[in-house]
Formats: C-alpha cells, structure tokens, sequence
C-alpha cells in the first residue's frame, strides 16, 4: 500500500505484521512515538519534541514527548504487532478521534491530543481510563489497527452499538457514548 501527501512518501509492505517505510524530502517533518522506530539513513535526524498539557498526560499515563524525524532520507516504523495500517489525509476543521495506542506517526502541521471517555472505563479497564486521541489540522495520519481493519460508514442520524475494543477512529462529528450492555 502507499500513500503520499506533498514530498512526503509511505509504502507498507507485510501481510501480518506491517512495516512502513517513509520518504522525507528536504525540510520534511514527521513524529511518532519512539518505540515504533525501526531503522532509518543517517541523513534522517532526530529529535524530541513536547506535547501540550504535559502534566494531564503524566496522571493519564500517556507520552510526554513524540519523537521528530527531519529529512531527507528514509525511516521505517512498526507496531511488531499483527494489524493493518491506515493512512488519512486530514484537512482543517476535520478532527479525528482514534482509539489510543493505534497512533503510527503524523506529519509536523497534524495537532495531536487526547480526551478521556468516562463511565466506561471503570467497568472494562479498572478505572485506567479508556482515552481517545485527537489528530486536526493539515497533513497526513497513520494509524495501526491491531487485526484487521474495517469500516463502516454512517448515514445521518443512524447508531450502531461498538464494542470498545473493535472502535479504531473516526470523524470528530460522530457522537459516541457509554452504555453498559448488561
């Protein structure tokens, strides 16, 4: 699969456990999480750069820093885990809201933040939280969804029932709540 957004270059290879590859042109900036790094040219430098609300995100267990990688040259990340990966072009003013922990990496203008959900995460995961990330802005978003990957698109005013587990992301617009199913 591949995918580009400006100079910007991804191609994913690998049926069970993905591993993509990313072309950065001169200037070219994206960020991840450091534990998805797998191998990059010495042209690729790296940085760290720091998230906002650092002190909401040390309570909630979440990164206090990404890692940045400046271009030119290549870099490969994966999540060593079976799944498939997303690729999303985002434009201004469409936030999307992704399951935590399927994050792969984002380029630099992508603003990235998180918001609990409550009720629910009591019940399922003693009380750690179930947290929703939040990806908006301008530029390109790649995500890893453990397993595989499929969607289903609404039309207005129609529900679904999601088990917490099989939610991946979606469009900021679409509500979400808790119910308990017992």
């Amino acid at each position: 699969m591949e995918f580009s957004y400006g100079s910007v270059k991804a191609v994913t290879q690998g049926e069970l456990v993905p591993v993509t590859e990313v072309s950065l042109g001169s200037g070219d900036t994206i960020f991840f999480e450091h534990h998805i790094f797998l191998w990059k040219e010495p042209t690729v430098t790296i940085t760290a750069k720091m998230m906002k609300g650092v002190g909401k995100r040390i309570l909630a267990g979440l990164p206090v820093y990404v890692t940045e990688a400046h271009g030119p040259g290549k870099i490969a990340f994966s999540r060593d885990a079976p799944g498939q990966i997303t690729f999303l072009e985002l434009k201004p003013g469409q936030p999307i809201h992704v399951k935590e922990h399927q994050f792969l990496f984002a380029t630099n203008a992508v603003n990235y933040s998180y918001f609990r959900v409550k009720g629910l995460s009591t019940m399922l995961y003693g009380g750690t939280g179930f947290f929703i990330d939040t990806f908006e802005g301008s530029g390109f978003l790649a995500l890893h969804g453990y397993g595989n990957v499929f969607t289903r698109n609404l039309a207005a005013g129609e529900t679904i029932d999601v088990e917490p587990g099989g939610f991946f992301y979606k469009d900021a617009t679409v509500q979400m709540s808790t119910n308990s199913m017992v």
